[in-house]
């Protein structure tokens, strides 16, 4: 019994030796086999609110395999057919059948590169009452990964900076991974640290100026008050009298809705759709015309509701309307 007792004991202490050896020998992979990558995204978003002009720039640590950028482009294009910028020039570009993305594929280390596109591309996003919000795919696209994500690692560093146009204010901003948010006038930053498969989801507007006692130097006289309950609505503007030369511009809170138009007897359309709350709309002339003061119909269709009314103004100030939306 004894002796069965110490085989059996050096038995065991044999196999957990082995046991031992063998974990010692695949140690290095299993804690130095997960790639790292430092990512630098900038959006710039455009006036309309959906489209945009994103610069990704990408570092992996020294054992990462070469980089590779999941892209969306249809159809299988050659991505220097869309993009604007990409370093290093060779690449490899390969097109996944049945999925939402293709494959880049760089030798090296680093890549970066810019894009035109639209938020579509990247997720959802859903204009309400002049509201946009923008979330990042979600859902799993490749195994074990979804949202913004590193392949077979994670990201030691991230950061992802939203640029709005000036007249745009951010309204809510959440992130599924921790990490610090930094908002400094019209630019928006979210750092983080070893994370991976990254979702936001950000909600912002455009700002509204009514406050407008003057524009371009002139007196602004509100001539009348539109209660419409369309968020869609069309302007129509024309010279419902003698075509005498005048030219104009129109402004829509603070923002041209054109430049230099020549009023004539022919209708034209400007679509304004999600229109919110209290707005000013501004008839600025340009010049006289022939036959003092520069003067101009429009005529304001929201759903089944029309609207019309003249604007006259001269070199010494400007009428307006206040439309005022109650959906």
């Amino acid at each position: 019994m004894k002796k069965n007792s110490l085989l059996t004991l050096g038995l065991y202490f044999s196999f957990w030796n082995l046991f031992f050896f063998w974990s010692l020998l695949f140690l290095p992979i299993a804690l130095f086999g997960q790639t790292k990558a430092e990512c630098e995204t900038i959006l710039f978003i455009d006036e309309d609110g959906t489209s945009y002009k994103k610069y990704v720039d990408i570092r992996t640590d020294n054992a990462s395999s070469n980089p590779i950028i999941f892209n969306s482009i249809k159809k299988g294009k050659d991505p220097k057919q869309t993009y604007l910028y990409i370093n290093p020039k060779d690449y490899q570009f390969k097109v996944i059948p049945n999925k939402s993305y293709n494959l880049m594929v760089f030798e090296g280390n680093s890549y970066s590169f810019m894009e035109k596109g639209n938020m579509m591309d990247d997720g959802e996003i859903k204009l309400q009452k002049g509201t946009f919000t923008f979330s990042n795919f979600s859902k799993e696209e490749s195994s074990g990964y979804f949202g913004y994500y590193w392949q077979s690692g994670i990201f030691k560093k991230f950061s992802f900076t939203w640029i709005f146009p000036p007249n745009f204010r951010v309204l809510e901003k959440n992130c599924n991974q921790k990490g610090e948010w930094v908002l400094q006038n019209n630019t928006l930053t979210f750092y983080g640290e070893d994370i991976n498969n990254i979702v936001f989801d950000i909600q912002y507007s455009k700002s509204i100026n009514t406050n407008i006692p003057s524009f371009k130097g002139r007196d602004v006289d509100i001539i009348d008050t539109l209660s419409l309950k369309s968020e869609d609505i069309s302007i129509e503007v024309w010279d419902n009298n003698q075509e005498d030369g005048d030219i104009i511009s129109l402004s829509l809170n603070g923002e041209y809705l054109c430049k230099n138009l020549e009023v004539k007897k022919e209708k034209v359309q400007f679509k304004i759709p999600n229109l919110q709350g209290k707005n000013l709309l501004i008839l600025h002339a340009e010049n006289l015309g022939s036959i003092p003061p520069n003067t101009a119909a429009l005529r304001i269709v929201s759903g089944n509701e029309t609207k019309e009314v003249v604007l006259n103004s001269d070199q010494g100030k400007s009428e307006a309307i206040q439309i005022l939306i109650d959906p």
